[in-house]
């Protein structure tokens, strides 16, 4: 694996840099299915998912899992959160089953903004806000197996250190870590970030009535959420409609900018501001040329559940109070399913429904659930046309 090689990106708007491609041609060989490999990998790695089915099985890496204090977690939470990342190389082989891509990672260096933030509170928003942005160029190796192309084992634990060192060494806005704190220091436990405030009332979403047979976790046919009650449809909404609707966006600075052929271009939704939570949204081109983002149609959204905050904005067509089970029942066993309960107190479970949507591209329509102690813990819906 190559060096990490770090560098400043001054004044870079984080949504600027299209997406790497999320969906690959048909025609693209097989460095299109090593970059899809990629792309499906690195995304779940933002968006802090569990990539044990990516990696290859056969030489997995023993060993503990660096952990990360609560105030760390919060941290790079809302790193990964901005983060962007372009893959800029792929290339493979399946006959010699040794492929390789190449990810450009733009994230903003918490532990460098630390050092002026009074508090928790304080450095997320700064996070939110910063405009100065680091990049790491990753190389990833990949081993061909049983059809599929699947990351090295070495290379996903190398990945997994990177993001994590992003805050091994942070310090709160006294200097001190969490658990170093002096007593007249105030520690994340006493200013509580907003996501960790219990609400004195739930979310509609969370009242919702008993799951039955006629819920519709997965409908093929009409891949929908709701914002402010509006419906909105995956592979059909464009983001122009949303704009039109009112939707409040972080952001809508790039909604003028081109996008290339087979590119997408994520924006992030507000759903609490204070808790500092959003759906991201991802808008993708597959006409013959470069477009607007606006004119792009929703392919893809990620929802990441918070059971203790109160939102109002989003929904679905099926209640966020269901289980795994519950899902199984009435939609039958997932694509791929993963079961995790090697620790009682931290049991894993993710759902994976896919079906082949498009003539063109290789990326199957998906939705993915995912589960942590038997409560909702992520949604991402896609659908490639």
């Amino acid at each position: 694996m190559k060096k990490f090689t770090k560098s400043v990106v001054a004044s870079m708007t984080v949504a600027a840099m299209a997406m790497a491609m999320s969906s690959c041609s048909l025609g693209g060989g097989k460095s299109d299915a090593v970059k899809e490999a990629a792309d499906e990998y690195f995304s779940k790695v933002v968006a802090g998912k569990d990539v044990s089915k990516l990696v290859e099985e056969s030489k997995k890496e023993e060993g503990e899992a660096q952990g990360l204090s609560e105030y760390q977690s919060e941290v790079l939470s809302a790193i990964l959160k901005s983060a962007e990342y372009e893959i800029t190389e792929a290339s493979g082989s399946e006959k010699d089953e040794e492929g390789e891509a190449t990810i450009e990672f733009t994230y903003v260096d918490a532990e460098a903004l630390a050092k002026d933030a009074e508090d928790l509170d304080d450095l997320l928003k700064q996070i939110k806000k910063a405009e100065d942005k680091e990049t790491e160029e990753l190389t990833i190796e990949f081993v061909y197996e049983d059809d599929e192309w699947l990351v090295v084992a070495k290379s996903n634990s190398k990945v997994q250190d990177f993001i994590n060192g992003l805050v091994d060494d942070l310090k709160d806005g006294n200097g001190a870590t969490p658990d170093e704190t002096t007593p007249d220091e105030t520690t994340p436990d006493e200013t509580p970030a907003p996501e960790t405030t219990a609400p004195e009332t739930q979310a509609p979403e969370t009242q919702a009535p008993q799951v039955t047979g006629d819920a519709d976790f997965v409908n093929w046919d009409d891949p929908s959420f709701f914002i402010n009650g509006k419906k909105y449809t995956l592979g059909k909404t464009t983001l122009q409609e949303m704009i039109d609707d009112g939707v409040v966006f972080e952001s809508l600075s790039n909604a003028d900018n081109n996008v290339e052929k087979n590119y997408s271009i994520s924006f992030e939704i507000v759903l609490d501001a204070d808790a500092y939570w959003s759906l991201r949204c991802d808008f993708m081109n597959d006409t013959d040329g470069d477009v607007k983002a606006k004119e792009c149609y929703l392919m893809s959204i990620s929802y990441s559940h918070k059971s203790d905050v109160t939102q109002n904005v989003l929904s679905f067509q099926f209640p966020l109070n269901m289980t795994a089970e519950q899902i199984k029942a009435v939609e039958g066993d997932p694509e791929d399913r993963y079961y995790n309960d090697e620790d009682p107190n931290w049991i894993a479970e993710y759902l994976k429904y896919t079906k082949a949507t498009s003539q063109k591209y290789y990326n199957q329509s998906r939705i993915e659930f995912d589960f942590y102690n038997g409560q909702l813990y992520s949604i991402s819906m896609s659908y490639v046309r």
